[in-house]
């Protein structure tokens, strides 16, 4: 043995190999690192974008399935990461205020109440109170060299920030089903009513909060153009609601919408948007793309050998199913999960990049930028697949199928042959009769009209069709 490693050849070979597999794997790890480098750089750039270029009202829209509520998740899922940091950045700034005030023992007495989020907002000004009292905290005016704010208006800010840092979250308001991995938290019921602030009278109904997100998604079903000529729908309140956005919740929520064109909407609220977003493609791709291919060449080859073996099996035992073969053999099912749950892995992984317009102004949708003027900016978003479409149902309407299906009487209308039924061939070709339609409807109308007028001088008369 030790003569056959002595032979020069032989180390040259091994010697060889091992350089080539540790060349490979050092060639690997060094593509992988810089594909997660320039991933990684990409997605701060999109922080970017989202926390210093976007407003506080954002309108999506894009062509029929090209990324629009995917891409809407993914700002979301970024916005709801910033918002919690603003909060905490708010309570360390009433913090360094204040070195005298034990800001812990007004955590423990909020703590000890344990309000849930309904309780808490109608409760929140007596706790204010009730900390102040039992902490012994005087009411003065602090002037923090910019302006100037009462000491109970820092408290109640800092208690609400600490409630919801704690306990409540960041809530994103929607008429869709959302679940947040950052919050672990699913979405609250966004009704018409709550944004309609002119009917607060009569609805008594307006539950959003600071910190949180408004997302309204496929808005042309609720609140098209078509009721852009409607005064009542246009006199509710939601104008005014986007209009004071900033001022009303201090710059802490955001709202988003999400339709097919950008017009889609009421005519006095389509112009109030600070960002127009037209989604206009998007890329997936996956930094571990290695991986996945070869964990899918070894789930081929599993399913090579076992196809083998049933080939031989057959020949002795026939009329047997392939599939109900397969289901008996654990280990081969035990290997295909083992291989499938890596292959599913490393796809979750992908990331997808969104090219996106940015408008400013609505006026300019559409348009291309000049030497003169530029109409957009163009960026490239950068998402976790997971963000975009793992967190929401991509077929929210799926439910109308089964409707449509219960309150349909027919539940099948034959076979389209080519012996097509008079009725059918009439049906068909209705699009020929058109003008003559058109016309014995008009003439229709004139007779009833002609109709009317001698009934009202009391002299009546018979027609005919």
């Amino acid at each position: 043995m030790i003569a056959f490693f002595q032979n020069y050849k032989i180390q040259l070979i091994i010697f060889s190999i091992i350089l080539f597999l540790w060349l490979l794997l050092i060639s690997i790890y060094v593509y992988i690192k810089k594909q997660l480098f320039i991933s990684s750089r990409k997605k701060g750039n999109t922080n970017y974008f989202v926390a210093q270029k976007m407003g506080y009202l954002i309108s999506l829209f894009s062509k029929i399935r090209k990324g629009k509520s995917s891409t809407a998740n993914g700002i979301m899922h970024l916005l709801e990461l910033q918002l919690m940091q603003k909060c905490i950045n708010k309570m360390e700034e009433i913090i360094s205020y204040f070195p005298n005030v034990c800001f812990s023992k007004i955590n423990a007495y909020i703590d000890s109440l344990e309000y849930d989020t309904d309780c808490f907002y109608e409760n929140q000004r007596q706790i204010t109170i009730d900390v102040m009292d039992v902490l012994q905290i005087e009411n003065l005016m602090y002037n923090n060299f910019i302006n100037c704010k009462t000491l109970k208006d820092y408290i109640e800010e800092y208690i609400e920030c600490y409630y919801i840092k704690t306990y409540r979250g960041i809530e994103v308001f929607s008429k869709t089903w959302r679940y947040s991995f950052v919050t672990r938290l699913t979405s609250r019921y966004a009704s018409n009513e709550t944004m309609e602030i002119k009917s607060i009278m009569v609805s008594k109904e307006f539950y959003l909060r600071k910190y949180s997100i408004v997302y309204e998604d496929e808005l042309s079903l609720y609140k098209g153009n078509i009721l852009s000529h409607n005064n009542n729908e246009k006199n509710k309140g939601r104008k005014e609601l986007k209009v004071l956005f900033g001022q009303i919740f201090q710059e802490t929520c955001y709202y988003i919408s999400v339709k097919q064109r950008s017009d889609d909407e009421i005519s006095n609220e389509k112009y109030l948007y600070t960002n127009n977003l037209f989604v206009r493609d998007r890329t997936i791709y996956n930094n571990y793309g290695l991986f996945v291919r070869f964990f899918l060449f070894r789930r081929k080859m599993l399913d090579m050998r076992y196809n083998f073996y049933f080939r031989i099996y057959s020949l002795f035992k026939r009329h047997i199913e392939y599939l109900s073969w397969l289901d008996s053999k654990q280990r081969f099912k035990n290997k295909r999960y083992y291989f499938n749950n890596f292959i599913r892995y490393f796809k979750s992984l992908s990331l997808v990049d969104i090219e996106i317009y940015d408008y400013e102004r609505f006026e300019d949708i559409g348009k291309e930028n000049t030497e003169n003027r530029s109409c957009y900016e163009r960026h490239i978003l950068t998402f976790d697949l997971r963000d975009t479409i793992g967190n929401y149902d991509t077929h929210e309407f799926k439910f109308l199928l089964p409707l449509l299906n219960a309150l349909s009487e027919v539940y099948d209308n034959g076979c389209n042959t080519s012996a097509k039924s008079k009725e059918l061939m009439v049906e068909q070709a209705l699009f020929l009769f058109d003008v003559y339609l058109n016309d014995r409807k008009k003439q229709k109308e004139d007779l009833q009209k002609e109709y009317k007028k001698k009934a009202k001088k009391g002299n009546t008369y018979d027609y005919y069709d």
